[in-house]
Formats: structure tokens, sequence, C-alpha cells
């Protein structure tokens, strides 16, 4: 489990894009994954069942085929 901090001053729910190929620490891919509630309570309580889920998971968005150029990006939340 990833233990995100609380104080970095980004909101919950922010998506930030990226050219690098792995999440930064504390970020999830936005792929369309579902994740459990109980790992990522905050993240579960601001996107409740959005993308999916059934109350133990929640989905993430997916936003992996989108590019914001012609360098492949990723976003990560």
């Amino acid at each position: 489990m990833t233990v995100v901090p609380q104080n970095l001053g980004v909101p919950t729910g922010t998506v930030m894009w990226s050219a690098a190929p792995e999440p930064p620490v504390g970020w999830l891919p936005c792929d369309g994954r579902f994740v459990t509630v109980s790992n990522y309570p905050v993240l579960a309580e601001y996107l409740g069942n959005s993308f999916g889920g059934d109350g133990v998971t929640f989905g993430l968005p997916n936003r992996s085929e989108e590019h914001t150029s012609e360098l492949q990006s990723r976003q990560y939340l």
C-alpha cells in the first residue's frame, strides 16, 4: 500500500501529466484499474463509484490513451 502524505498541498483527485514511465511516489496511474477502498479511503470518498466499483473497490479514471503532444505522456492521480 502506498501512503500518500496529506500535507503536500495538492488537492485529492488532482490529475497530473508526466512523461515518466512510473507514477511519482504516492500517485496512482489513471489507467482504469480498480483499487481497494480501505487502501485509499480519502480518494475513494472523493471519487465514489464514478469510474466503477462495488463498495470494496473503486475505479480510477482511464486516461491512458490521451496525449497532450506527440510525446507519449501519462496521467497520474
